[in-house]
C-alpha cells in the first residue's frame, strides 16, 4: 500500500508546473510572427528573453529569399521589429545565426 501511495505521489508531483515556469503568465508569440523562417535541421527555434525597459523575445533566422534576419517581439504591446543582417544568401539552414 505504501508503494502505491508513493508511486501516486511521485506521478502527481511530476505533472505540477515547476516553480518559476511561465505557466501561461506571459502571452504567446503569434504563429504569424515567424511565418517565413528556417532554422538548422538539428536544432529547434530558440529565442532570447529579456525583461529590461521592455519585455521582449529576440530570435534569428533565414527567410525564403536568403535574408539573414533578427527579430524582436514585445510581449506587452505585440510590436515586432525586424533587422536584416545580410541579404540574398543561399537558402541554407547553415546560414542561420
Amino acid at each position: 500500500m505504501r508503494t502505491i501511495f508513493h508511486t501516486f505521489l511521485f506521478c502527481f508531483l511530476l505533472v505540477l508546473p515547476a516553480p518559476g515556469s511561465t505557466g501561461g503568465g506571459h502571452p504567446v508569440v503569434p504563429d504569424d510572427t515567424i511565418n517565413d523562417a528556417a532554422w538548422r535541421w538539428f536544432s529547434d527555434p530558440r529565442v532570447i528573453y529579456n525583461k529590461g525597459n521592455r519585455e521582449q523575445v529576440y530570435y534569428g533566422y533565414i527567410n525564403g529569399k536568403g535574408d539573414v534576419r533578427v527579430s524582436s517581439y514585445d510581449l506587452k504591446t505585440g510590436e515586432k521589429e525586424t533587422y536584416v543582417l545580410h541579404t540574398g544568401l543561399e537558402v541554407d539552414d547553415h546560414n542561420v545565426p
